[in-house]
């Protein structure tokens, strides 16, 4: 059951969450995907609303609006 609350990590895992990935992998799965297109529903608008974080907040955009190597 959702208790109407994001998911906010605890302290200390901070660099537990980041890792690195393969650049190679990252542009080929860019370039497979960039044309998709992705669906907003009204229910996907109001949960991001909970996020604190302008990004988490934003609609989302097809790859082709974001910075990368292809």
């Amino acid at each position: 059951m959702h208790d109407g609350q994001a998911f906010i990590p605890r302290k200390g895992y901070e660099n537990i969450r980041s890792y690195q990935l393969d650049p190679t992998l990252v542009a080929w799965a860019m370039k497979i995907t960039d044309k998709t297109p992705l669906l907003d529903s009204e229910e996907a608008q109001k949960y991001r609303q909970r996020y604190p974080d302008d990004n988490a907040r934003r609609s989302p955009q097809s790859a082709d609006r974001y910075s990368y190597n292809r």
